[in-house]
């Protein structure tokens, strides 16, 4: 998936809990259902063993 600027944000989000630390942000714009606008959003994303944890934030 790519975010509204053309970023994959789902490869970022992979390549940070396949990393050595296996956690961190990724930031990415993201239409809001709330507002219905294109916004920043940051999703932290954490693995355990084969697990990805993911939680997002509009900024």
């Amino acid at each position: 998936m790519r975010d509204g600027d053309g970023v994959f944000f789902v490869k970022k989000i992979n390549e940070v809990a396949a990393s050595k630390e296996g956690k961190g942000w990724v930031d990415y714009k993201w239409p809001n259902p709330v507002t219905k606008a294109l916004e920043q959003k940051s999703t932290y994303v954490e693995r355990v063993d084969e697990i990805y944890f993911a939680c997002g934030i509009y900024k």
